[in-house]
């Protein structure tokens, strides 16, 4: 912190300018951190700052909101808030047709970051398209509430990539980052940022930007997807109630998903692992199901499950 103090702020430049041996400043020194290296001393003050902070309503460009910072209440709220971004947006047409012209642009920003960091961009994850906004709505979603009409996925290998493309990001646009999340019924985990993507001619709209690791990308596109969609299928078709003659398939869905995902984890980076959370409920209607840790009521030919959130 002593390092710290030969430094004060030039009020009508705005600029930070280093005290000289024997030079006498007026008023209190600023404590500023100059460029260069992080010292610990430096990390501790960015550390205090943080805590310091007021609280957001809304991330702001340079500022992200983190989950890991909020309770899960303040979370939401602010998820919530974030609805307002796109809240012209008045049916699905519409936001597939504005996801189209303004993606590409959110595409060539993201583009630029993972290039200049080499890293790799997946560029098969573009426009939901109709159809799936149309699957999602029928599941219970909002409009106004969809996150993802853009997107994009950044394949990272380490932790702290995933942190400094974040940060990148945060530096371009307001993003809510939710940090690395464990699914509970199936394993699969990945970190989601939620971002709001303004384009140069003013039109708006919620972006997801996943990151995962290579090894995910493998073990989803392989059977991971496959084993999912029948899951969901189940799901979709008997909502909170699987009849008895699905059970033991739906069971074998979520049970093939989670070898599958703990084979994942065994082989990335350690510090992702011990960053992931539980993936917690959403502020809007759940529909996937997880058994019930009781024993069936005899004859009957349903077993009722409680919904939990994927």
């Amino acid at each position: 912190r002593k390092a710290m103090t030969n430094s004060y702020q030039d009020t009508d430049a705005g600029r930070l300018l280093l005290r000289t041996p024997g030079q006498r400043i007026e008023g209190p020194p600023v404590y500023t951190i100059k460029s260069g290296p992080a010292t610990q001393s430096a990390r501790m003050l960015d550390e205090v700052d943080a805590v310091n902070a007021p609280r957001l309503e809304l991330p702001e460009t340079g500022r992200p909101v983190r989950a890991s910072e909020y309770s899960a209440d303040e979370f939401k709220a602010i998820t919530r808030n974030m609805y307002k971004h796109q809240a012209d947006v008045s049916t699905p047409a519409e936001m597939v047709a504005r996801a189209e012209r303004i993606e590409p642009g959110f595409q060539t920003a993201i583009r630029n970051i993972t290039d200049d960091l080499g890293l790799v961009k997946n560029e098969t994850f573009g426009v939901k398209q109709l159809k799936s906004l149309e699957n999602k709505l029928k599941r219970g979603y909002k409009l106004g509430t969809v996150t993802d009409p853009i997107r994009t996925r950044i394949l990272i290998n380490t932790a702290q990539e995933a942190d400094e493309v974040v940060n990148r990001i945060a530096e371009l646009m307001p993003v809510q980052d939710r940090g690395f999340q464990r699914h509970t019924t199936s394993g699969y985990f990945d970190r989601k940022l939620n971002v709001m993507y303004t384009d140069p001619n003013g039109e708006r709209l919620l972006g997801e930007i996943q990151i995962t690791t290579p090894e995910m990308l493998e073990a989803v596109d392989g059977m991971g997807h496959r084993l999912y969609e029948v899951e969901r299928a189940l799901t979709e078709r008997y909502g909170a109630e699987v009849p008895t003659t699905h059970i033991r398939r739906f069971e074998n869905m979520q049970r093939a998903q989670k070898e599958l995902y703990q084979g994942v984890a065994e082989k990335v980076d350690p510090r992702i692992v011990e960053s992931i959370e539980a993936k917690p409920d959403k502020d809007f209607l759940s529909t996937s199901p997880a058994k019930q840790d009781i024993k069936p009521p005899a004859k009957r030919d349903k077993v009722t499950f409680k919904k939990e959130a994927t």
